[in-house]
């Protein structure tokens, strides 16, 4: 289809889409008989990632782009094209909006919570390359007859039907080159999205579509936003070789741009052939100068600096080994009611030295080359069809898309700016991994890090998962958002009244490992009122007991072998505990019932007295000390009988474990030994561990090497620079001025939910929002003073 260069302001212009056929295998045919090879590329959040991601992706795109130059080769006779067959491509990048939905495969319960919660906007993208195919395949150094391709041009003008078995073998080349760099067959409903992606791929084929096109932007029913754009992009004043940085995820995701899809076009020339082209252009260059100094003309300073521009070049692309991108066109779509706002343009150009021109007239014709097999009828001209090397494109933040989290049904977390497409957690995701399976959420008070856990329990609920809460704080208690999900709470008392309550034997998987929780529990307690001696020998007669079928901790600690001291000792001090005395049955008592589906939070019923801070265990004093072992009891006690449910066929049955202020377990080699145990046993017991503390830098400090044990980091708002720095060293970010900025400034605000930066299962970066939430729920997840009160009012009425 030809279509007219010039359109008229006032007469409707029919327009027909470029793709004739598709078939299977990412192949499309277009009415011009072009056949191309599609494939999907994964995306990369790069805005918010780190260095070592961003220069992944660049690498990713530049072999990719490398690989396919080399099938290219040069003309037949030298210093002109004819018989040249350089590799074409095409890259699109798209964004758009949707109506946040349900995923499929999500249960019932939790499909209906998420139904009354998903009330928002969100945002999708796609990332495509297409390779054109020729019916002889031609590998990097192969050779033909001129006669054979000859007849394979005549054929093709003379417009035969296309045969696409022709281009199978080039079709395995190419699939081979896009698979590498990650590449996958796209859905019949993304190609789709491909050829009219402002109608979201909603078409029939062909598609007539009436339109109405004024001078810069087209306007017609067709395209529901507004009006839609369509400009050329150019840089000037750079070397072909120069590398800009992420100028396109810039220009792409800038906040007044409104840009919707942007397209790289273009022709792949092996290095040897430019390396050609840039001798014969230095010996031009020379040879003029030379004839100058003959004949005695001024020297042109422009003869002196392209021979010079030409050697460096030629080195370049001597060392490199790469292709040259030729007659590049790169052209952007974006959302605009009015013109493009100066400030946006001028960012562009000041900081990257980046023309954006629309094109006026031509936007049909422009939006035609954006889409597969579209032909080049833009008729731009330099500088807006350019060469430079593929390091500008690969390394331009193309295919940038704040995606992270885990492939959806799972928790719902949030949304990923600038992009804002949904992140999701899936509760048994390290089970499919080699990686531990913990996760840390990290946050000042205030910082909606409650608000989070709170928010992944309920759905932890709502999938019907096992799901244990352990909540030191009471005077923060979590009781209304617990009956609202269903759940039970246990609130464990501590005034002695249940002696025995968190007794080893109770719920260790075997008497051995019962005696030497035991020992440790007593041990963290009295410390160095026990000598090192009796210790040794207390510990020792425990696991006798154990081995001659002790029931309780009062069997073991009337073992003949126990020290007599040690004995009195612990004895007064479970008489003048109720706390310590938790982990001491006098008498054996039954086991603890097994983990139930659902929701439980445990809670205690007066405030524990948890260090504010990290320190040695023998600093602390002797309350604090107890409350500390207790909370290792109260996690050991959920831990074990997590592991010990199973379901269906003696599968383990999986839950989710969530525990706040955890810089008392990960203080201590014996609270990192369980930290340590949930990590590793928990991705093949199914059971995600969530640890959640403010109090990061204590424990990196100390030695702890944290990053080792988690696999996915959630960090909200943290105002103390020390514990930002430690929590991007956990996120393996660099710690910047900007990103600690970021953390400092991330708490929820009026009706800002908050924020925090995630490294999810695949180590990769974005900032994240918690939820939004619809109003109900985060009145009921806030834990600020005004809305408890609201809810102790709501409660009394």
């Amino acid at each position: 289809m030809k279509l007219p260069g010039f359109l008229s302001k006032v007469k409707p212009v029919t327009f027909v889409t470029p793709v004739a056929a598709t078939s299977e295998g990412g192949i499309v045919v277009g009415h011009n008989q072009e056949v191309w090879l599609w494939r999907v590329l994964e995306s990369a959040p790069l805005k918010f990632g780190s260095d070592d991601a961003r220069a992944r992706h660049a690498a990713r795109l530049h072999t990719m782009l490398a690989d396919l130059g080399r099938t290219g080769r040069d003309a037949w006779i030298r210093g002109s094209s004819v018989g040249a067959e350089y590799r074409e491509f095409h890259l699109i990048a798209l964004n758009w909006t949707e109506w946040a939905q349900v995923p499929e495969g999500t249960p019932p319960r939790h499909a209906a919570w998420l139904d009354s919660v998903l009330r928002f906007s969100v945002g999708e993208g796609l990332f495509a390359v297409g390779v054109k195919l020729r019916k002889v395949a031609v590998g990097a150094g192969a050779s033909l007859k001129p006669a054979k391709i000859l007849r394979t041009y005549l054929e093709e003008a003379a417009g035969e039907p296309t045969d696409i078995t022709q281009y199978a073998a080039d079709r395995t080349t190419i699939a081979s080159i896009l698979g590498k760099a990650g590449g996958r067959v796209p859905t019949p409903g993304e190609l789709r999205r491909l050829e009219l992606w402002w109608k979201a791929g909603e078409h029939r084929r062909p598609d007539s579509l009436q339109a109405m096109p004024d001078g810069r932007s087209l306007a017609g029913d067709y395209w529901q936003y507004g009006n839609l754009e369509i400009s050329a992009m150019a840089f000037y004043e750079r070397t072909l070789m120069d590398a800009q940085g992420l100028w396109l995820a810039d220009a792409f995701g800038h906040v007044e741009s409104g840009c919707v899809a942007a397209s790289i076009r273009g022709k792949l020339v092996p290095s040897k052939a430019v390396r050609d082209q840039m001798r014969r252009g230095q010996r031009k260059a020379k040879a003029r100068v030379a004839e100058q100094e003959k004949t005695g003309d001024l020297p042109r300073e422009e003869d002196a600096e392209a021979a010079d521009l030409g050697q460096q070049l030629e080195e370049a692309f001597r060392t490199e080994s790469e292709p040259l991108m030729r007659d590049v066109s790169l052209i952007m779509a974006r959302e605009t009611d009015a013109a493009a706002t100066e400030s946006y343009l001028d960012e562009l150009d000041n900081r990257w030295g980046l023309v954006v021109k629309p094109v006026e007239y031509r936007q049909l014709s422009a939006l035609t080359e954006m889409l597969p097999c579209g032909p080049r009828t833009i008729g731009l001209k330099k500088p807006f069809v350019q060469d430079c090397s593929i390091r500008i494109v690969a390394e331009s933040g193309f295919g940038s898309m704040s995606r992270v989290g885990d492939d959806p049904p799972g928790i719902f977390v949030g949304l990923a700016p600038p992009d804002l497409p949904m992140v999701w957690l899936d509760p048994f995701g390290a089970s499919k991994t080699h990686m531990p399976a913990t996760m840390a959420v990290l946050g000042d008070s205030g910082s909606g890090k409650t608000f989070s856990l709170q928010s992944f329990a309920t759905q932890g609920a709502e999938m019907d998962i096992t799901t244990a809460y352990i909540n030191p704080k009471p005077a923060d208690s979590l009781d209304g958002f617990c009956s609202a999900a269903g759940g039970t709470t246990i609130k464990i008392a501590t005034g002695g009244d249940t002696p025995g309550l968190l007794d080893p034997f109770r719920f260790a998987p075997e008497p051995a490992m019962a005696a030497e929780i035991a020992s440790a529990h007593i041990s963290t307690v009295l410390g160095d009122a026990i000598t090192h001696q009796d210790r040794i020998l207390m510990e020792a007669a425990f696991r006798r007991a154990a081995d001659q079928d002790a029931q309780c901790v009062g069997d073991c600690l009337r073992h003949p072998d126990v020290p007599p001291e040690a004995m009195r000792l612990v004895l007064a001090q479970a008489e003048g505990s109720g706390l310590f005395a938790l982990g001491i049955a006098p008498e054996p008592k039954p086991g603890l019932a097994a983990a139930g589906k659902g929701l439980t939070l445990i809670e205690f019923d007066r405030p524990l007295p948890i260090p504010p801070k990290v320190d040695v265990m023998s600093n602390y004093e002797p309350i604090v000390r107890t409350a500390i072992a207790v909370m290792r009891l109260v996690v050991r006690a959920v831990m074990e009988q997590m592991f010990a449910a199973t379901g269906p066929g003696g599968l383990p049955q999986g839950g989710i474990l969530i525990i706040d202020e955890a810089h008392v377990l990960m203080g201590s080699e014996e609270g990192l030994a369980i930290v340590e145990r949930l990590g590793r046993e928990g991705r093949s017991q199914k059971v995600l561990p969530i640890l959640a503390t403010q109090r990061v830098a204590d424990v990196t400090e100390g030695g702890a090497d944290l990053a080792s044990y988690l696999s996915r980091v959630l960090c909200l708002k943290l105002s103390d620079r020390r514990e930002a720095e430690a929590a991007l060293k956990l996120l393996r970010l660099d710690p910047t001025e900007k990103r600690i900025a970021d953390l400092a400034n991330a708490g929820p605000s009026g009706d800002q939910p908050a924020l925090a930066y995630h490294r999810d299962l695949r180590g990769r970066n974005s900032l994240v929002t918690i939820g939004p939430m619809p109003e109900h729920v985060r009145a009921l997840y806030s834990t600020a003073s005004q809305d408890r009160e609201a809810r102790a009012r709501e409660a009394a009425a």
